[in-house]
This record gives structure tokens, C-alpha cells and sequence, in this order.
């Protein structure tokens, strides 16, 4: 029973240590918001810059990136620091660690100067391009072998220049590829490009009418043949939609 009766002056002191705890405890989060701010800002360490120190290293700016001078590796930004870099000159390049500022300036005029020549030989110009699209064209249509374009036509073509124009028009020639990997390629994306105009107006036309037929080839393989009959720009035009290959045989 004794329990369950409090008296007046344990209620009071209840009342006060109850009152103490909730002050207490009110206290706390309005210290640990003032806290909170000051731990809640993460120490972010500032990136490291490239600087022209780093050359007597080996090492010069390639897009923000230390790149070595004497193997090209580019190294993670992480690795921007004078004793990585020339962690990596002693370890990887031991013969050059002694090497004056002025040989590493060289080797750098030298980087340029090659990737100068492999970003020239790599870009092709538009015409010379366009030329090799439009032999390639001439190539699929005639039904020659790719390897014609190397072989025959491109010597043809740079003699006919070279008599007749001059040597200079006969070295741009030259430049045009056409091996058979090339015209392969460039076949491959013009029978795409056909396909993909064909699909576009026929999506856009009202209406179109389909007519298959069925054939055999060279080989005496089965094929399914699918044309069709479409509105464009005022005219009826019928063209060939796809060709495929059957399973059985052609025989009544």
C-alpha cells in the first residue's frame, strides 16, 4: 500500500525532479543544435593545380591531368603532388631522374609534335571523304568486289591526275581511302541510310500497299522479296522493302 500513497511533500519533490530532468533535457538538443552546425561542415580538401614546377619531374598539364612526358601515362589528379611524381620518374624512368629541366622541356616540344601528326593523319577531310562514299557507291552498283577501289580504280585515278593535272593533285588523291574494309564500311552505311529514309516516308505517307514474291538466288537458295507502293510528293513510288532468306525450297 505503501506504494501506491505519495505524500504531499514526496509529490512536491517528484514535481521538482521531474521539472530538473525536463530542463536538463530540454538543455540537450539546444546544445547539440549549436553542435550540430560546426560538425555538419565536412573538411573538403582543396584539389591540387598543376604548376610549372612539375616539368622538371617529366610531367605537363593534359587537361587538368599530370601527363608524363617520357610514356604519356596521365596520372589521376590524386597523384598531383611532387613526391608522386617523382616517385614515378625514379621508379619508372630511373636513367632520367637527373635529367636538367631544359631535357624535359624538349621531350614536351616532341609530345606535341606527335600527337600534332597522329590528330592530322586521323582527321580526314570532307571531300576527301565524300569521294570515297561516292566510289564506294559506284562500287555497289557495278556488283565489283570491294577490293576493285584499292586496286584498280585509285591507281587509275592518281595516273589520269598526275598526267593531266600534276603531281600535287595525284598526292591529294591518295589520301582517299579505299581499302576493302573501308568500302565495306561505307557501303554498310549507305545501304542504312537508304533503309532509314524509306522508313521515314513511310511513316509519314497516309498509306501504302505491300506485294510480296517469292525467288531464288545464285545458289538456288529460297528468298522472300517485299515491295512496296507508297505516296510521296505527288508521285507513286514502289521501291523494295526487304529481302529474306526461307527455310524451304521453291519447288511447286
Amino acid at each position: 500500500m505503501d506504494r501506491y500513497l505519495i505524500s504531499k511533500r514526496k509529490t512536491g519533490e517528484t514535481i521538482q525532479v521531474e521539472s530538473r530532468e525536463s530542463e536538463s533535457d530540454s538543455d540537450v538538443p539546444r546544445k547539440l543544435q549549436k553542435a550540430e552546425p560546426s560538425s555538419s561542415k565536412a573538411k573538403t580538401k582543396p584539389a591540387r593545380q598543376y604548376d610549372d614546377s612539375y616539368i622538371e619531374f617529366g610531367f605537363i598539364n593534359n587537361d587538368g591531368l599530370p601527363q608524363c612526358v617520357l610514356c604519356s601515362v596521365c596520372l589521376s589528379k590524386d597523384s598531383m603532388k611532387p613526391s608522386n611524381l617523382k616517385r614515378h620518374l625514379k621508379t619508372n624512368h630511373p636513367s632520367f631522374s637527373d635529367k636538367p629541366r631544359e631535357f624535359f622541356e624538349r621531350k614536351q616540344d616532341e609530345l606535341s609534335k606527335q600527337k600534332a601528326v597522329v590528330k592530322k593523319a586521323a582527321t580526314v577531310m570532307p571531300n576527301i571523304l565524300r569521294a570515297s562514299y561516292l566510289v564506294s557507291l559506284r562500287i555497289a552498283r557495278a556488283k565489283k568486289p570491294h577490293t576493285i577501289g584499292e586496286t584498280l580504280i585509285l591507281p587509275c585515278a592518281v595516273d589520269m591526275a598526275e598526267t593531266v593535272l600534276g603531281a600535287e593533285a595525284a598526292k591529294k588523291l591518295k589520301t582517299i581511302p579505299l581499302s576493302n574494309n573501308t568500302v565495306s564500311r561505307r557501303i554498310s552505311d549507305l545501304s542504312q541510310d537508304i533503309k532509314d529514309q524509306l522508313y521515314s516516308r513511310l511513316r509519314n505517307c497516309p498509306c501504302f500497299a505491300l506485294q510480296t514474291d517469292e525467288s531464288t538466288d545464285v545458289s538456288g537458295l529460297a528468298q522472300l522479296l517485299t515491295y512496296v507502293r507508297y505516296p510521296s510528293q505527288g508521285r507513286i513510288h514502289e521501291d523494295m522493302l526487304f529481302c529474306r532468306s526461307l527455310p524451304t525450297n521453291t519447288t511447286g
